[in-house]
């Protein structure tokens, strides 16, 4: 189940009822990503992906080209942000970080 708006994005009902403060500071921490990406490049597309329960990812595609995947990890810091660039290629590399501005600026290189 994919969504593309992240306004409109909510923690669905059975993500993780055990860790229900963890799931939504997840998922605004991808919210907030993925507008920031849709401010800075209109064009791309963010998708919501709920790919198993307890697990949240957004995909990041231009037609329908894949570009990169963004996980968000809550931990005692706060929210640590894992970016994979391209995705599927063999330069694919990860990268990790706390501030939005500084995946903004990662993506520049790809898009």
């Amino acid at each position: 189940m994919t969504f593309s708006d992240p306004k409109t994005w909510c923690v669905p009902n059975d993500w993780h009822a055990d860790w229900q403060q963890n799931a939504v500071s997840e998922l605004e921490a991808l919210k907030s990503f993925s507008i920031a990406i849709l401010k800075q490049w209109p064009e791309l597309v963010c998708e919501l992906d709920l790919i198993e329960e307890g697990y949240l990812k957004v995909d990041l595609s231009r037609n329908d080209l894949k570009l990169a995947e963004i996980y968000a990890n809550v931990e005692k810091m706060g929210v640590v942000f894992s970016l994979y660039i391209p995705i599927d290629q063999p330069n694919e590399q990860e990268h990790h970080f706390r501030v939005v501005a500084e995946g903004i600026e990662l993506l520049q290189e790809i898009v």
